[in-house]
């Protein structure tokens, strides 16, 4: 069977554009895609979390990692807060103590209220990160149609 030149090209042309697509979302494209998702979940997880002081709430952030293409969601490390109503003079706080909430000690029970909130809402941001996957994909295929 012989393949017709003008296919072959436009294969490989595809094939290369998919390796691109590929690289691009292992590279910062790819926490740009992932961001929303995981502002999603940081706002869920922080109105879940227990709020006796609010410190551990305000804690979960996106964590910023520079030797990866992922993005993590966790309680911040101890800041500086300064004079605040909550924190005794320039104390350190932060959410250094969200596993004992999270996973309980020997003598307190465990809250979970992550894994509540990745059960409730895991399944939205999962298909959030699908959607915005599929609209870069899309806008990929509409470059390579248009000749771009």
């Amino acid at each position: 069977m012989k393949i017709d030149t003008k296919i072959a090209r436009s294969i490989d042309r595809n094939v290369s554009e998919l390796w691109e697509l590929a690289s691009d979302l292992s590279s910062a494209k790819r926490k740009a895609l992932l961001r929303p998702a995981a502002r999603k979940l940081v706002a869920k997880i922080q109105a879940n979390a227990p709020t006796e002081t609010g410190n551990l709430a305000e804690s979960f952030k996106i964590l910023p990692l520079k030797k990866t293409s992922n993005l993590l969601v966790g309680p911040e490390r101890l800041k500086k807060l300064g004079k605040r109503k909550y924190a005794k003079g320039n104390a350190y706080v932060g959410g250094w103590y969200a596993g004992f909430q999270e996973f309980g000690t020997q003598k307190m029970r465990g809250k979970h209220f992550v894994e509540e909130t990745l059960n409730e809402v895991g399944d939205e941001i999962a298909a959030d990160i699908k959607k915005a996957t599929e609209r870069l994909i899309r806008r990929r295929i509409k470059k390579l149609n248009a000749g771009g």
